[in-house]
């Protein structure tokens, strides 16, 4: 965030973007993330050097901090997962008419409640949802814009 009032100070502007990654950690899905990144969560949840040698801790740490309602989702929940410019669309994956026809206002609420870890009318806890992160064919995980058209 600091970087885009530094950026707001000169004209411009940083937008960051919810993606498959950031879905995944929240998810507890951590075989992306780097041995540092471990060390990261760690050292912002406070635990010591000396705990930083415990894998397991560290696994748990890391999940208490993304998971949903966790302080970093929360903070992740921030960022839209589809992004509306002028008339320039930015997500990470791809928006197809059938997330158009949705909402993509919506599919951002919905990503957003389920990051907070909002309770449902019902009583419940908001879940992911499908058309956001669900398949291949979800805006998170479609690559169908950047698949090449040539032989290379």
């Amino acid at each position: 965030r600091d970087l885009d009032d530094q950026a707001r100070q000169h004209g411009g502007a940083v937008y960051m973007l919810n993606g498959n990654h950031e879905s995944l950690n929240i998810c507890g899905d951590f075989r992306y993330v780097t041995p540092g990144a471990f060390v990261e969560s760690a050292l912002y949840a406070g635990l010591s050097e000396q705990d930083l040698r415990d894998w397991d801790l560290l696994a748990r740490v890391r999940y208490a901090v993304y998971r949903p309602g966790g302080p970093m989702a929360v903070e992740l929940s921030k960022n839209p997962t589809v992004l509306i410019i002028n008339d320039t669309v930015f997500a990470h994956g791809g928006v197809l008419p059938v997330h158009v026809k949705y909402g993509v206002e919506k599919l951002n609420a919905e990503v957003c409640a389920w990051m907070r870890a909002d309770q449902t009318l019902d009583g419940g806890k908001a879940l992911p949802p499908f058309l956001a992160m669900g398949d291949s064919s979800s805006i998170m995980w479609n690559r169908t814009q950047s698949k090449e058209r040539f032989p290379s």
